[in-house]
């Protein structure tokens, strides 16, 4: 439930489409909130039971789903598919949440995404 409150709170702080200067990190003892750009991989390999919520935003590049990660540095990015949302089209930004799996420290762990376009 806490979580569903804190996604929901995610969601209704970023209206605009201005990620360049996005930043969010919010820690507790049993969860960390990160912007991509804020979290790092030695916190992914060494969160030991806690939750990591990342915060992604991006932008669909191609009629594949193709796309691209916007709040990691100026002219920076990195490939994200959004292939699965569903009326996802070039030009679209996306905002992403990612839940790692608090059990195991692998960076690649995710037990929980959304996506969610943002008109």
């Amino acid at each position: 439930m806490k979580i569903l409150i804190i996604i929901t709170a995610i969601l209704s702080i970023f209206t605009s489409q201005n990620f360049d200067n996005a930043k969010i990190a919010i820690e507790t003892e049993n969860i960390g909130i990160y912007t991509t750009n804020n979290l790092t991989m030695e916190m992914l390999e060494t969160r030991n039971g806690k939750i990591i919520i990342e915060i992604v935003f991006g932008i669909v590049e191609t009629a594949a789903g193709d796309g691209r990660v916007l709040d990691i540095g100026e002219n920076e990015g990195y490939y994200i598919s959004y292939a699965r949302v569903d009326n996802a089209k070039i030009g679209d930004f996306v905002l992403t949440i990612l839940i790692y799996n608090p059990d195991n420290n692998f960076y690649d762990d995710v037990i929980l995404r959304y996506d969610y376009l943002i008109q």
